[in-house]
């Protein structure tokens, strides 16, 4: 099941370090992340426990994918599919234009995901992670 974030969840979030939200970001600069950003929307995969999440920010003509995170033990599992299947519906549903994110030059398996639903590889973001790493620029455009 996919639903909306709650406090609750923010421990499962704060748990995982190296995450865009882990350790290193108090429980309290999550909230403000997640739950209060007046433009964030941000939903989890949940069966029996939390599997992943999907941080979405919405404008008035696209939503950027800010982040979609599954933690090692519940990979390939189609957590990370459904959840990008949600932010794309959400995104239909609101009637936008195209979705965007960035990904690591490096992570291939998510690469290849976002290139099954479409997405484009539109430019490269140099140095654009904490590690000096390139970010690929991919975008969706909506119909």
């Amino acid at each position: 099941m996919i639903r909306p974030l709650e406090f609750k969840d923010i421990t499962f979030i704060r748990s995982h370090e190296g995450q865009m939200l882990g350790q290193s970001m108090s429980e309290k600069a999550i909230e403000e992340a997640t739950l209060l950003r007046k433009d964030a929307r941000y939903f989890i995969f949940e069966e029996r426990e939390s599997k992943g999440y999907i941080g979405l920010h919405v404008d008035e003509t696209q939503i950027d994918i800010a982040t979609l995170y599954v933690p090692e033990p519940f990979r390939q599992q189609r957590v990370a599919t459904q959840l990008l299947e949600y932010g794309i519906a959400y995104a239909q549903e609101l009637h936008l234009k195209r979705i965007t994110l960035e990904v690591s030059e490096h992570n291939i398996p998510a690469q290849r995901l976002y290139q099954n639903f479409g997405f484009l590889k539109k430019a490269v973001r140099k140095n654009y992670y904490p590690d000096q790493s390139d970010a690929w620029l991919m975008i969706k455009e909506l119909s």
